[in-house]
């Protein structure tokens, strides 16, 4: 049972820490979200943050692998 809070906490760690440098990435790439009339933002919108999940998993399953 350890073992799967262990890995539900690299996993966790990993996309804490991937999610600013995806954000910077998603800004310089222009991949943001358009300011419309019926939004509630004022602000424009990074939109890459499932990459980091995806990351963020992809390095919790490889320590998984490795234990």
């Amino acid at each position: 049972m350890r073992v799967y809070i262990f890995i539900a906490a690299i996993a966790a760690g990993a996309t804490y820490l991937l999610t600013p440098l995806i954000r910077h990435l998603a800004i310089a790439v222009g991949a943001v979200g358009q300011i419309r009339r019926r939004d509630v933002h004022t602000v424009p919108t990074p939109r890459m943050g499932g990459v980091a999940m995806l990351l963020g998993f992809a390095v919790a399953l490889c320590f998984a692998a490795a234990t």
